[in-house]
Formats: C-alpha cells, structure tokens, sequence
C-alpha cells in the first residue's frame, strides 16, 4: 500500500493544465530523477567504503541540491526549471568529480556521463531552453579535457585536436540523430493526437447517442425489454422496473424465469420459444402486479438476428392497456344506454304522445260529448304532467350520462320543495286512496342545486305513490343529523329485490315496470335518483324487502 501511494505521488501527480506530452516528460524526468538519486546514493555508500571522501562529498550533495529538490519542483507548476536544475547541477557535479579525480591521482573518465547528459537534454528539455544547455555540456567536456592535457603538462598537439574532434563529431551525431529522433517521434505523436481526437469525437457522440437512447428508452411509456437466446435480460427500462418492483442490477444477465413472477413466467414461456425460432408475437394477458395491482396489458415479441441469421436476441414491449378496457366498457355501457333510450322513447313516451293524440282526433270529428270531453282534458292534463315528468328525467339522466352534473348550489326550502312535489302528483295519491302522512318539525333550509334536489324529490315521490297499492300508506319527513338534514319517504309498497337494489347501487339501468294500478314508468326515476346524490356527494340510502314497501332517504347539508 506503501509502495503504490509512493509510485502515485512520484509518477501519476501532475501539475494542472499539462498535456498528455507534458506529463509524459514530467514522468519521464521523475523515473531518470529517481534512477539517479539511487545511484547517487550507492556511490556515495561505495565511495565512503573505499575512502574516497571527496566523491562521497559530490554525491551527496547531487543528492542534496540537485535530485532531492528536482523531485518536489518537479510536482509543482515550476516543473520546466526542474529539468533545468537537473540538467546544470548534473552538468556541474560530473565537472567538479573529474577535476577532484584529476587532482587526486585518478584518471577516470567521469565526464563521459556528461554524453548522457547530453541525450537528456535533446529529448527532454524545451526548446528555448535545449540549445543553451546543450553548449553548456559541450563547453564542459571541452574544457575538462583541456585543464586535463594543462593540467598533467602534455602537449596540445595533434592527438589533442583529434579528441577534440571525435568528441565533436560525438555531440554532433548526438544533436542531429536526437533531433531526427524527435521529429519522429513529434510526427508520431502528432498522429497519435489526431486519432485520440477522432476517437474522443468518437467517443462523445457514442455517449451522446446512448444517453439520448437511455432517455428515449427510460422515458417511453410503454415496459421495453430485450433478452439474449437463453432469456437473460439484457437491457430494461425504468417503466418496466417500476411495474414489477425490480432493480436493474439484480435484473440485467439473469434469466426471465428467476426474475419474473411464476405466473408470468409460465405464460410466456411459449410465447418466448416461439419467438426464439424467428416469429413475432402478439399477446394479451390480465396480470397481478406486485403493488396488487390487477392490469390488462399488451405487447409483442420481436426476434433479432444476428449475423448467421440466428436469433441472437429478443426485444419484447408490454403496454399497460387498462385504461382502454375501462373506455371499451364504458362505450358498451353507452351503447346499452342508447339502446335503452329509444326502447323508452318507442314506448313509454310514445304512448302518452298516442293517447293525446287519438283524443284530439276524436274531438275533430265531434264523436265525443261536451262530458267526455272535459273527462278526455283532465285525462290529457294528467298525461302531459306525466308526460313532462317523464321527458325531464330522461333528459336529466341522459346528460347525467354522457355530459355529467353541474350543480349551483343555493338556499333552498326543502318544505316548499316537498310541498310542490305533493300537489304534482296528487291526483295519483287520491286515486288511488292512499294516505299520505308528511312530518316536518320546522321549516328546514339546505344547501343544494334547486333543480336536483326537485327532481330527487318528485321521482322518491312519484315512485312511493306508484308501488303503493289502494288504500296504502306513504309517510314521508325531514329530521336533522350530525352530517346535514336527512329527507326520507316509507310506503307500503310492493318493495323491491335484492338483485334490483344491487342494480341500482351498481349504476345499472333499471326496467321500467307497472305500478300497482297499471302506471307506466321510464325507469329512470330511481337511476337518476342515485346518480345526482352520487354526483352531488349526498349520502343516499334504501331499505326494502319484496312485499314489505321502501325506505328511502339522503342527507343533504343544512344551510346555515
């Protein structure tokens, strides 16, 4: 752990803003830094071993002024002088070295390094700096040869000259190979730079076009799934993940079995081998999802193949299609309604039209008395009362269906309304004999649309005293609860069953039926009753039984 943090800090810190070259140098110069010190050190070691204190002096102060600081200028944003200062200090230590030896007797030729001191510098050093430094180590070696041949008195003759021009011709090779070298390597990594541009390019819009894809894929509203051959999972997408409760990373490169619930595993299984083998599959399946949740989804399984013509993969999506089941049973719904309205309008309605009709024919061609006809206008009378209750619960209803309520809420009597309801339908409460007991301890004001709460009160109304048989009993009144005012009516009537009641709390159309005198109906009354309580949020209730009448009551807010 030592070591890598070690190696980190010498060779993979860089200053910032370096390129790729520049910190290729910096580590270069780092390794030739870290070599060098090394062998500064053995040399010292070996130097003071063998007694040569003066070479043991040098090589501890290369270590102390030359390498040991080039390793931290190295790391910081100075980092150009540190090739610099290595270059010099070396330069200078190998001539201050060969100067001690010459005096001491040794003739070693230490200023042969300074030929590798040179390459150093071709390769290494910037160019405003390389030319000087070059000379310098030039001037170096020319010189320490020179005070040599002064120094031990020998003649500055030919041999002289001729060492001077091999080290000359030495440093020329060195100049002009590196330079070569150099351009080389310059054009090289002019290439290399070019390719990695092209490949970052490259790269970028890679990157690009997949998250663009991720996007397009997560964010798409249908569940997309693709497998391999054996039904590994091989990409999902978050619409997906979410429908099952699953994480990507424990999905992804396990099979479609270990993933999925067993009761979809096992109905795509099939479905599954047969897109294996090429074929595009559609399917429809009612599923429990993990939420609970059941939903009726959709989808289609797609081959790929790959470059044998084998499937190679199967791209599969699943769409939830709940929504559209919901419209296809509403539109069935609807359409039942339809056909339901032309039966009430080609009969019940028809049938007051006929009547009214066939009376005014008859008073045309004067077949009929004064009597009968005043007894024919109170029977039209009655039928167009009828007749208007009748056109204004189906249109109620109707709208209620395709179009929904609108209420206006206001201040309303419920003891007028109650009280308009009665008179309406008087006629049918007396022909019939039946006692009609309303209880009201006070006038009560609710809070209420006007046209709903008289409508819900004329079809309670007009069904008690239709149900009811002669000489009956209808009681109806008003009392105030926690929750508002509550209006009821209780009749002596035939009652009702209990799959009736349940049709009516289901919203489901009721048939229309005859009352106890033979009274025709729409059967729209108690539907529409339970609709505008449902739309208006009022707490709407029945109790009955076959043979024991109805009890009907709802709460409605009390004005304040």
């Amino acid at each position: 752990m030592m070591r890598r943090k070690m190696y980190w800090y010498l060779f993979g810190k860089f200053p910032r803003g370096l390129s790729k070259i520049e910190q290729k140098h910096v580590s270069i110069v780092n390794k030739i830094n870290l070599l060098s010190l090394s062998l500064a050190l053995v040399l010292f070691v070996v130097n003071l071993l063998i007694g040569w204190k003066e070479q043991a002096i040098a090589s501890m102060l290369s270590v102390l002024l030359v390498f040991g600081p080039v390793v931290f200028i190295n790391r910081s944003r100075y980092h150009a002088y540190a090739k610099v200062l290595m270059s010099l200090g070396v330069t200078v230590i190998i001539a201050a070295v060969s100067v001690i030896n010459l005096h001491a007797g040794r003739l070693i030729n230490v200023e042969i390094i300074l030929f590798g001191v040179g390459i150093f510098i071709m390769l290494i050093e910037s160019r405003s700096s390389r030319v000087v430094l070059y000379l310098l180590v030039v001037a170096a070696v020319f010189g320490i040869e020179s005070y040599k041949q002064y120094y031990l008195g020998l003649p500055f003759d030919s041999l002289y000259v001729f060492s001077l021009i091999n080290y000359s011709v030495a440093f020329i090779c060195i100049y002009f190979f590196s330079q070569i070298f150099r351009g080389e390597l310059s054009g090289f990594v002019s290439e290399v730079n070019l390719l990695n541009r092209k490949l970052e390019k490259g790269r970028a819009a890679l990157e690009q076009s997949k998250m663009m894809l991720d996007s397009m894929i997560n964010n798409s509203p249908l569940m997309l799934v693709m497998l391999d051959a054996q039904r590994r999972f091989v990409e999902v997408n978050r619409k997906f993940l979410e429908a099952f409760d699953l994480e990507k990373e424990h999905t992804v490169g396990r099979k479609f079995e270990e993933v999925m619930p067993e009761e979809v595993a096992r109905f795509h299984a099939p479905l599954l081998d047969r897109s294996a083998q090429g074929s595009p599959i559609d399917f429809y399946q009612e599923v429990e999802l993990p939420s609970g949740i059941y939903t009726h989804a959709y989808g289609k399984y797609f081959p790929v193949n790959g470059a044998t013509g084998e499937v190679e993969y199967i791209t599969a999506f699943f769409t939830d299609i709940t929504e559209l089941k919901k419209v296809e049973k509403k539109l069935k719904e609807l359409n039942r309604t339809k056909d339901r309205l032309f039966s009430i309008i080609a009969h019940d309605i028809s049938s007051p039209i006929n009547l009214l009709r066939n009376a005014l024919d008859l008073s045309d061609h004067n077949e009929v008395s004064q009597e009968e006809l005043r007894e024919q206008i109170e029977r039209i009378r009655e039928n167009l009362s009828k007749l208007s209750h009748m056109l204004e619960n189906l249109l109620r209803w109707s709208q209620a269906q395709f179009h929904g309520v609108e209420s206006q809420e206001q201040i309303v009597s419920l003891n007028r309304l109650v009280k308009e309801g009665l008179e309406l339908f008087k006629e049918v409460a007396d022909g019939k004999s039946i006692q009609v007991e309303a209880r009201f301890e006070r006038e009560y004001f609710v809070l209420s649309d006007k046209n709903h709460l008289r409508i819900m009160l004329r079809n309670l109304i007009t069904n008690a005293f239709k149900f009811t048989p002669r000489n009956g009993k209808v009681r109806l009144g008003a009392d105030e609860v926690s929750e508002g005012i509550r209006f009821y009516i209780k009749d002596t009537g035939v009652g009702m069953s209990a799959d009736k009641m349940q049709r009516l709390k289901s919203n489901d159309l009721l048939l229309s039926e005859y009352g106890t005198d033979g009274e025709q109906g729409t059967g729209l009354g108690l539907s529409l009753c339970w609709e505008l309580a449902n739309r208006n949020g009022w707490e709407f209730n029945v109790e009955s039984e076959l043979g024991e009448g109805s009890l009907f009551s709802f709460i409605i807010p009390q004005a304040s």
